[in-house]
């Protein structure tokens, strides 16, 4: 079909002004490769015959590309080419011609859908990209959104759709499916798309979405030292070591009234972290225990679970190791641990009810050792700005910058990293305006996304993507400790929470994988 104008059309190119919505069409018709994108379709598009002549495969694929791009149905879509002469202009349509009706429009979906060819549509403009040099392959910023689904049941079937899942985030549950997206780092422009239901986790689809994953060949460089940490991990001694033998009894003369404690602070502090680390019970750690004593034939005994359950809500659990020295980057986020409720079967085959209680757990890594520098727990419905300056008050070494995501993006939170002169790295909410006063960190932030349009670029320039480190030592935490609290009593579920991070740490220190790129 001709793209030039009829006199149908002849008036609207003659306004003085354009539209924003011409302007982002023009932009459209300049930068797609519409030769390189007809040509995957191509193959499996009509071919003029005997019937209706089919409409330009060309016309077709801006039209669906519209949809796309304003979330029109296939109604809307007939509609909008009557209506707006711009988008008809883009398809290359006019008004004294038939124009496609919604059932054209629902035909040509149908087909990319039954071959599978959006998939293909999309590489092909990621593979034209890269040969164009606009799209690197060095570095990928990973993150996953919700995308919302009806969760009534009031259908035929009479059930939720089963590729659907609940799940949590922050304090409200969503029922939907999760999209796993894939950014390049230096041009911002999405190169990987997955599709999985709500509750799938995020790292769980990290090579699917980061491309550099596939182009990067790494080295581990202190294997037998890691090696050797690993099998640690499994060994009682490295648990149960010299330093809490020695000190298993109170030896401090008793400064009130009462019965003197038998056991020390690090007893109680021992027997809770093997408890974590092996998976037991307080009595099962009690036995357990008593047993390495007897085998070692040293002359102690565990304390008993009921004074471990009460010395637990009084007892102050250290986690902090000896690394000393400036932090160059302090990552922090939260996560939370589950106190008691329902198993994830039986939620996802009869439903939740209203007796799941959480606790929230509080992170700040040094994200160049990966150990947990500062930790605090607390209640659900505590924010994660809220907790801020108690958590990063808890070390007084000296923090060149700190990196949080959006839900710490308030005043309260960057006045606090002002006091202890930090740099701050939270990237501002979409559309943030800026504060007077003394906020020049995030005012440059909110400058660079007005500037650019998004994040990407001030969180490339700034290394604001080590803030993934805090995520990693939740997983390694969950993966390796659980992800429940078992004490019933909160200031009990402080003491178990912080042994699991004690635990962490150890683990940490023992060692990490150093590795090197080699491809």
């Amino acid at each position: 079909m001709s793209h030039q104008l009829t006199f149908a059309d002849s008036e609207f190119s003659t306004k003085r002004r354009q539209t924003r919505k011409e302007i982002f069409l023009s932009r459209m018709e300049q930068i797609l490769p519409w030769q390189n994108m007809t040509a995957v379709i191509e193959p499996f598009y009509p071919k003029a015959g005997n019937g209706r002549r089919p409409y330009p495969l060309e016309t077709m694929l801006r039209i669906h590309c519209m949809q796309h791009w304003y979330n029109l149905s296939d109604g809307a879509m007939e509609d909008a080419l009557y209506e707006i002469a711009s988008m008809r202009l883009f398809a290359r349509l006019s008004l004294d011609s038939a124009l496609p009706d919604r059932t054209t429009i629902m035909n040509f979906r149908h087909l990319l859908e039954q071959h599978q060819l959006a998939r293909q549509l999309f590489k092909t403009i990621n593979r034209w990209l890269a040969e164009a040099g606009v799209m690197m392959t060095q570095g990928t910023l990973v993150d996953a959104t919700i995308i919302e689904a009806p969760s009534s049941t009031k259908n035929k079937e009479q059930q939720r759709d089963p590729e659907m899942h609940q799940t949590k985030k922050g304090n409200q549950w969503h029922f939907g499916m999760k999209a796993h997206i894939g950014v390049d780092a230096k041009s911002g422009l999405t190169h990987s798309l997955v599709t999985t239901a709500a509750n799938e986790h995020d790292l769980n689809q990290l090579g699917n979405t980061d491309h550099s994953v596939a182009k990067q060949k790494f080295r581990i460089t202190n294997w037998s030292t890691y090696n050797k940490a690993l099998i640690n991990r499994g060994s009682l001694t490295f648990w149960l070591d010299d330093e809490a033998i020695q000190a298993w009894y109170e030896s401090a003369t008793p400064s009130s009234r009462g019965r003197p404690q038998r056991y020390s602070d690090l007893a109680i502090t021992t027997v809770l972290v093997i408890k974590r680390v092996f998976r037991l019970t307080l009595r099962a750690a009690q036995g357990f225990i008593d047993s390495i004593f007897a085998l070692m034939n040293v002359p102690l005994r565990c304390p008993d679970y009921t004074s471990v359950s009460k010395r637990a809500k009084s007892v102050n659990v250290s986690f902090k190791t000896s690394t000393r020295g400036e932090i160059a980057h302090l990552v922090i986020d939260s996560t939370g641990l589950k106190v008691f409720g329902e198993g994830e079967w039986k939620v996802r085959k009869h439903g939740k009810e209203r007796r799941r209680i959480w606790r929230k757990l509080h992170l700040a890594v040094d994200s160049n050792t990966h150990e947990v520098v500062c930790a605090d727990l607390s209640l659900n419905n505590v924010t994660d700005s809220e907790a801020f300056p108690g958590l990063i008050r808890q070390t007084h070494r000296k923090i060149r910058a700190a990196a949080a995501d959006g839900a710490y993006d308030t005043r309260l939170c960057y006045d606090e990293l002002r006091r202890k002169k930090i740099s701050a790295l939270i990237p501002p909410r979409k559309g943030a305006g800026y504060w007077p006063g003394e906020y020049a960190d995030r005012n440059r932030a909110v400058a660079n996304q007005r500037l650019s349009g998004s994040n990407a670029r001030w969180k490339w320039t700034t290394e604001y993507n080590r803030r993934s480190i805090a995520e990693t030592a939740m997983y390694r935490m969950k993966q390796l400790l659980g992800d429940s609290l078992t004490l019933r009593d909160y200031d009990g579920q402080v003491a178990e929470a912080m042994a699991m991070v004690r635990a962490l740490n150890r683990m940490t220190k023992a060692g990490m994988p150093e590795s090197v790129r080699i491809a």
